[in-house]
């Protein structure tokens, strides 16, 4: 129940993100695709990208670009996020750093953040935001009038009051 909610907030925030339309990195390069186009085609466009990976993570990266891929009703689906900014794929996925590039059966079927909501509903793609785990996380502190944390304060359980019906 809690997790459909989550999923809901973050589809609706992607849509909404995904309407104010320009925040799509990489408009030049991403501007020379062509739905139907083929992903060689496409990557040879886009160029490398900035992203290092290290052991088993080299298996999402293609071409310096994170890659997800997704098998759903018959068809293979693959999200290549295009990125301008050095980094690792190990990082989580940023709005402000990348823009999806949608592949179907290696052939382009749109990009950018406002297709990609469109896909998410259309092939049941997960959303590419983390969902940040809170059950492990120490409580924020307060920050203090300088702005500087401050540690809490320990309480200390009162002690046991004397029973007040009894006579001494």
């Amino acid at each position: 129940m809690l997790r459909n909610v989550v999923c809901a907030v973050i589809l609706a925030s992607l849509t909404v993100i995904a309407a104010c339309g320009n925040g799509d990195v990489g408009k030049t390069k991403l501007g020379n695709l062509e739905v139907g186009m083929s992903k060689t085609d496409a990557l040879g466009k886009m160029g490398t990208g900035p992203l290092t990976a290290v052991g088993a993570d080299t298996a999402r990266l293609n071409h310096g670009f994170r890659q997800m891929k997704y098998f759903t009703a018959g068809k293979t689906i693959e999200v290549i996020y295009y990125r301008e900014e050095a980094g690792a794929v190990s990082e989580s996925v940023e709005q402000h750093r990348e823009t999806p590039v949608v592949f179907g059966d290696d052939k382009v079927l749109g990009w950018g953040w406002k297709y990609y909501v469109e896909a998410m509903k259309t092939y049941q793609l997960p959303t590419p935001l983390v969902e940040k785990d809170t059950t492990h996380q120490v409580p924020a502190q307060p920050v203090g009038m300088q702005g500087q944390r401050t540690m809490p304060t320990t309480i200390t359980p009162p002690k046991a009051k004397a029973d007040s019906t009894k006579k001494p």
